[in-house]
């Protein structure tokens, strides 16, 4: 995204990739299968940042794929679902289960399969998502998913370009800002 042609010969240099979206794991696994790079799956959160450093760390070092949010605990008394991408949603629902929450991520995109933990789920439509969301104590999802949820539940937006485009971009919140220490 802005980069030059130039720029991006010269990705096959790089020690690991960093796959921020499942639409980035095609390109991922070709730099893995053509130059041998691991990847990682991760979003820098501020919160999260130890559990992906370590896991860049590991991919470097072991030349093995890490996708640190996967493992995240199962349980937990209530349970949090988070509706999107796999790799930000499973991310978020990482933090959240530090927090002794159980967090599920359903996922309605179409996304490699590895990217998707055990407690996850792809679903094919809304029917598969009403489903997936009966039993939730939080739901957290793109703004166009509030008309779905059950009464009762709390919702928490979370604007995905991929679901409602542009429609909320003024109230998108830049969840990349870190401390002052950069952390």
């Amino acid at each position: 995204m802005g980069d030059s042609l130039e720029s991006l010969k010269d990705a096959g240099r790089a020690d690991v990739n960093l796959v921020v979206s499942a639409v980035g794991l095609p390109a991922a696994k070709w730099l893995r299968e053509n130059f041998g790079t691991p990847y990682v799956a991760g979003l820098p959160l501020p919160g999260y940042e130890k559990e992906l450093r370590s896991a860049l760390r590991r991919a470097m070092e072991t030349g093995e794929n890490q996708i640190p949010y996967l493992d995240r605990p199962a349980d937990g008394q209530e349970e949090t679902v988070f509706i999107g991408d796999p790799v930000c949603m499973g991310t978020m629902a990482a933090m959240k289960a530090r927090q002794g929450i159980r967090a599920r991520v359903i996922c309605p995109v179409e996304a490699g399969p590895e990217l998707i933990g055990e407690q996850d789920v792809m679903t094919r439509g809304e029917e598969d998502v009403e489903r997936e969301i009966a039993n939730a104590a939080e739901i957290v999802a793109d703004p166009l998913y509030r008309h779905i949820y059950p009464a009762g539940v709390r919702f928490t937006p979370e604007i995905h370009f991929a679901f409602s485009g542009r429609i909320f971009r003024k109230q998108l919140v830049n969840r990349f800002q870190h401390d002052a220490r950069g952390e």
